[in-house]
């Protein structure tokens, strides 16, 4: 009966250590990738703003230049 048991307990040992081990690394590929989502948007986001402002800046130098 004692080495049922101990066997019973290594059993549920690795697979708790096995389980956490998954876990843990799905949740830092998770967050790596959550982190490059937000940089991604944070650029994305920069060029679109730089975009627009160059646009306006075109419009604003044409208008200029057809009232000279």
């Amino acid at each position: 009966m004692k080495l049922f048991r101990a066997q019973r307990n290594l059993y549920i040992l690795f697979f708790s250590m096995f389980l956490l081990w998954f876990i843990l690394s799905q949740y830092t590929t998770m967050s790596i990738n959550h982190e490059a989502l937000i940089n991604q948007a944070k650029n994305a986001s920069e060029f679109a703003a730089n975009l627009l402002c160059d646009e306006a800046d075109k419009e604003n130098r044409s208008g200029n230049e057809l009232e000279i």
